[in-house]
């Protein structure tokens, strides 16, 4: 009597299966990176400049006396791990600046992020005035730069305009390069997309149990997979990592297939012998989703010579001249390592997952 699929899927078997194929650590793993690297990004987001906001206000942007009212290092050799971590840190490389200015009788806050050097040579601190440019349509949008006020109230005296001062006027940059929040936002996405790679796995995994065919399958081959790592003393080390088995086996319906699956299972899979007949079970509406069951079972199945020859069609003949082989080169090895070979008569043992003959 065949194996009955739908009895090999054990509880045990399943959870050994989907740990294999598709852990569900590994969504958990993407998931908790696509968290870490939007905190990053929430935090990061008001720091980071923008060119083209920046310019949109020096051309269009009108100008406002803005009172400095407080300034904090935000951004230090030691937060940055420069270069010259070592011989300086905690060196300010960056101030967040803060400031209001007053526009149709309401108080508008901003702040802005301004390099150590450019606070230095404009001599910007707390109760200092500089020039803001906001935007007339929304007074929230502006900037701050390094421009004096009372550059404004002198135009007059210096004959500039205040088209001329939109030429001159320099706007800081002291915040995060705004590649790196575009870098975020990219490792965000990659890190959803993984996740919803990682479950889309485990669900097709998952289709298999619905509506399982156990089938004979002749194993024909098994590759071993090796992991390069890189050892404190500069050396090149490989490690197993899993197995890649390729099967083939007829469908219920007929088709043959000769497919291939990674494993990570190594010792069950070590144990499987290349030319031997395992068990095969798969999804029956895509027999191309499919499991080794002797990586996962529980017990060993059995099928006998009238059901190999049934279900495997040609690649029982295969499977017969394979086995004929290897039962001669053994003979031979043990006629030559043996004073006193075996009879005929003292019969054999088969491979896991194949009956008695």
């Amino acid at each position: 009597m065949s194996p009955n699929a739908s009895e090999l899927l054990t509880p045990n078997v399943r959870k050994n299966f989907l740990g294999d194929r598709a852990s569900i650590w590994g969504a958990v793993a993407f998931f908790a990176g696509a968290v870490a690297v939007l905190v990053v990004i929430v935090f990061m987001a008001p720091a980071v400049d923008n060119p083209a906001r920046y310019e949109a206000l020096r051309k269009k942007g009108r100008f406002a006396e803005a009172e400095i009212e407080g300034m904090s290092a935000a951004i230090t050799e030691g937060s940055s791990r420069s270069r010259y971590w070592h011989h300086s840190r905690g060196r300010v490389i960056s101030y967040k600046v803060y400031y209001h200015f007053g526009v149709g009788g309401k108080t508008y806050r901003g702040t802005h992020y301004v390099p150590a050097r450019d606070v230095r040579t404009s001599g910007m601190r707390e109760g200092a005035r500089f020039l803001a440019l906001y935007d007339p349509k929304d007074p929230n949008n502006n900037v701050l730069t390094t421009m004096p006020a009372s550059v404004l109230k002198g135009l007059e005296e210096t004959g500039q305009t205040v088209e001329s001062l939109r030429e001159s006027v320099y706007i800081p940059r002291g915040g995060v390069a705004s590649w790196v929040l575009l870098l975020l936002y990219f490792l965000f996405v990659a890190a959803l997309g993984g996740g919803g790679y990682w479950i889309w796995r485990r669900i097709k995994a998952g289709r298999i149990f619905n509506s399982p065919i156990a089938v004979p399958a002749l194993l024909t081959d098994r590759e071993v997979v090796t992991t390069r790592t890189r050892t404190s003393g500069g050396h090149n080390r490989e490690r197993l990592s899993g197995y890649r088995m390729r099967v083939r086996f007829v469908s219920h319906a007929g088709a043959s297939f000769e497919l291939s699956c990674y494993t990570k299972r190594r010792d069950e899979a070590a144990a499987l012998p290349v030319g031997s007949v395992v068990t095969v079970i798969y999804e029956e509406a895509h027999p191309k989703n499919f499991l080794i069951y002797e990586l996962y079972g529980e017990r060993d199945v059995r099928w006998n010579e009238e059901e190999l020859r049934a279900k495997m069609g040609g690649l029982y003949d295969l499977y017969r001249r394979r086995r004929e082989a290897a039962s001669i080169e053994s003979g031979h090895f043990s006629e030559k390592s043996s004073p006193n070979p075996l009879s005929d008569d003292d019969g054999h043992t088969t491979h896991k997952g194949i009956g008695d003959d």
